[in-house]
């Protein structure tokens, strides 16, 4: 759309899975929370319990909250955007004469960039949680390690 390209009947469906995809998120933490009852103190690897405290009471909680965040501001942009879309037999469609609307309606340009900084941000959340995950995974199999041996 942004080195606007002749129309097509595709981009009726690629608008429309960018504009209404998703994802969903939930924080499974029982573990967490029956290790907390029983006493972290029992880990002897401060660097473990560190990490495990990080990811369960900050990253996992901000990464949530990015998410619900995320979540209400995308149906807000599908809304807005949603106008320039229609359904035939043949399926989702826009027309041809929305298409040149939408190439030249600048809140739209302005809603799909937010949209696509808002992604890329929350991308970046997941990422880091991601990479704090393996640093736990290597922390608990070094303690393993330590108490097989």
């Amino acid at each position: 759309m942004y080195n606007r390209k002749g129309y097509s009947r595709n981009f009726a469906r690629r608008f429309y899975n960018a504009i209404t995809s998703d994802w969903n998120l939930g924080l499974h933490n029982s573990s967490f929370i029956e290790l907390s009852n029983i006493g972290k103190s029992l880990i002897s690897n401060r660097e473990l319990e560190k990490q495990i405290n990080r990811l369960y009471q900050f990253d996992y909680p901000h990464l949530l909250y990015a998410e619900e965040s995320d979540f209400n501001d995308h149906r807000a942009l599908t809304i807005e955007l949603n106008k320039y879309l229609s359904e035939d037999s043949t399926g989702l469609l826009i027309s041809s004469q929305n298409y040149n609307k939408l190439l030249s309606d600048g809140n739209a340009h302005y809603i799909l960039e937010e949209g696509s900084v808002m992604k890329k941000r929350l991308l970046r959340n997941h990422t880091q949680t991601l990479l704090q995950n393996e640093t736990l995974q290597d922390l608990i199999e070094s303690e393993i390690e330590a108490l097989e041996n």
